[in-house]
């Protein structure tokens, strides 16, 4: 391990590498592995001191999503006029990132990924331009798609060579199209496919038909994992109710028995450590090597939410829904100092970490929550 005082980072072709005393990271460019410790090795930090380690960067919104999932948080759909943000306006924000600069005047993005909201691959006018300074910048774009989009060949095939991971987004109106797409991208080449599904005491019904549909559909041989992505009772999502815990963790077990790859948000962390916990016939080192997959909330931490308008929020279930929040990003000079070290974002943290890195703004999606 390198030892240093001054806070570093290097780069080359395959590797990111952050280093400083309390604090560190390496990230592969090209399988999206990480890992990051503290001054030891065995010390796990709690938030970054420097810079959030992805980003979320919402470049279209309010129209243009064909898919329009009847609990949609963000309350996307079809009819009237997209909002979308520029390459200018993205280029200006990206740039106000921590970096440092190199003898041969090459700047060194800390950020390492940044995810990207949309409604539709074709609503963005500027998404590959967008892609492309990522890429050129060593920060690797992921994308969640809606799996409806009529694309052609030559999209997907630009999709799956720019993009590090992909996310289709599966309800029950679009399953044989999204799996369609993902066949075509694994076609590619494509090994970072994920389906993403929302799960609520509405949708369980057909996520299990999804699962087994994983395990017998040929063409979602080479999909990487499924990701459950636990209700935000926010927008169009409000009619809808959360997961009880026992349910959770049957959901837990079934993908643990038939060995499904699966994932889950943050978000969810404390119902799959639960869940874990609960479950007598798995043995204490599994239960262990399981619950080192498991990250709780990371907004404000280690991640960061960019509206469609340039503003930051700490979670994008956040916006115009928090106590602070709402930086004009365009309009700061250094992000550090007036973004991540601002008296929002420690006000921010102080009730996360009070809360053991449950969610501060949705009292009903924690895993303490009462009358499940």
């Amino acid at each position: 391990m390198v030892t240093v005082t001054k806070p570093t980072i290097y780069q080359n072709n395959r590797l990111k590498m952050f280093r400083s005393e309390s604090y560190s990271y390496n990230f592969d460019l090209r399988s999206g592995h990480f890992q990051r410790w503290g001054k030891t090795i065995e010390d796990d930090p709690v938030w970054s001191p420097y810079s959030p380690e992805i980003l979320d960067v919402e470049i279209s919104a309010k129209a243009g999503c064909p898919l329009r999932c009847s609990y949609c948080y963000k309350g996307n759909n079809i009819g009237g006029t997209p909002t979308n943000m520029s390459f200018a306006t993205f280029k200006t924000i990206f740039d106000k990132l921590p970096h440092v600069i190199t003898k041969s005047g090459k700047k060194i993005f800390f950020v390492g990924q940044i995810a990207f909201g949309i409604t539709s691959v074709n609503t963005n006018p500027d998404l590959f331009e967008i892609f492309d300074y990522c890429r050129q910048n060593s920060v690797i774009p992921n994308v969640t798609i809606n799996g409806m989009d009529a694309l052609s060949d030559e999209t997907i095939r630009r999709l799956v060579f720019t993009c590090g991971a992909i996310a289709v987004s599966i309800n029950k109106t679009n399953y044989h199209k999204g799996v369609q797409l993902i066949q075509k991208m694994t076609d590619y080449g494509a090994t970072q496919i994920n389906m993403h599904v929302v799960i609520a005491s509405e949708t369980i019904d057909y996520v299990y038909d999804i699962i087994n549909g994983i395990k017998h559909d040929p063409r979602l041989s080479r999909l990487n994992a499924i990701v459950f992505l636990g209700l935000k009772p926010k927008n169009r999502g409000s009619d809808y109710k959360v997961l009880p815990e026992g349910e959770y963790t049957r959901l837990i077990k079934y993908c643990l028995e038939k060995q499904i790859n699966f994932g889950f948000d943050s978000c969810s962390c404390g119902h799959f450590i639960k869940s874990i916990q609960s479950l007598e016939n798995l043995s204490e080192i599994r239960k262990k090597e399981l619950y080192q997959l498991a990250e709780p909330c990371e907004s404000g931490n280690f991640s960061a939410y960019v509206d469609v308008t340039g503003k930051y929020w700490h979670c994008s279930f956040g916006e115009n829904n928090e106590n602070g929040g709402g930086i004009d990003l365009l309009k700061i000079n250094d992000f550090h100092k007036e973004v991540w070290m601002s008296e929002q974002l420690i006000n921010w943290r102080r009730c996360l970490f009070d809360l053991k890195r449950e969610c501060p703004l949705y009292p009903e999606i924690r895993s303490n929550r009462k009358n499940i």
